[in-house]
């Protein structure tokens, strides 16, 4: 029963999600990691953990990807807007104003990437149990170390260490 389960996400994941099997260029050498393949990692995470039947599976991934979707855009403003507070903190220009406008635009990004959050989870708890929608609340706040350590091991590096370049605190 476990192997069917797994074999019809895989084949409806393929074709809802148009997933491809990434190559390198060359055709040798390992897989990079691109969207489609860290995708397909974090949705085959959940397969795994949550234990989904076939009709749930069917209900779940497509509300989960366009969830990440929105996340995905909500984490794309934060990033800007995180890069502008390191410029003007690095002295490249802002004016009094500018500061508070982005300290203010990160609250009400946090805040609602926490509502599209409890959106999400509301809704997939109409059709999982108590403990698939826990368990996937769970897993929601540890994909994003799960994915960095994935792709540092893939890369053949170790975790990312403190004072990263583009993550600078230096004092001058």
């Amino acid at each position: 029963m476990e192997k069917k389960v797994l074999i019809f996400v895989t084949v409806l994941l393929t074709l809802q999600l148009g997933i491809a099997i990434p190559q390198p260029p060359g055709g040798g050498g390992p897989p990079r990691w691109d969207r489609e393949r860290v995708e397909t990692v974090i949705i085959g995470k959940f397969a795994e953990e949550l234990d989904l039947s076939p009709q749930q599976a069917e209900k779940f991934f497509p509300r989960f990807k366009q969830f990440r979707r929105d996340a995905e855009g909500n984490r794309d403003a934060q990033h800007a807007s995180r890069e502008m507070l390191d410029r003007i903190s690095h002295g490249a220009g802002g004016d009094q104003a500018e500061v508070p406008r982005l300290l203010d635009e990160q609250q009400q990004l946090v805040a609602k990437l926490a509502e599209l959050r409890r959106v999400f989870l509301a809704d997939v708890s109409n059709y999982l149990t108590p403990q698939q929608v826990s368990r996937c609340a769970l897993l929601m706040e540890d994909i994003p170390r799960r994915m960095r350590e994935l792709v540092d091991q893939q890369r053949g590096s170790g975790p990312p260490e403190r004072g990263r370049p583009g993550r600078r605190m230096q004092r001058d």
